[in-house]
């Protein structure tokens, strides 16, 4: 995960999109993973 932090203000939102979609692509893989745990168990 690489975050390329620029001077300009279209870097800097271009960068804070691409972290919040990782919080949520995280938070996907860790309701997964929850969820793969209740089934299997």
């Amino acid at each position: 995960m690489v975050l390329i932090i620029s001077g300009n203000e279209c870097g800097i939102k271009s960068g804070r999109i691409v972290f919040l979609l990782y919080l949520f692509f995280r938070r996907l893989l860790l309701n997964r993973k929850i969820t793969m745990v209740i089934i299997s168990g």
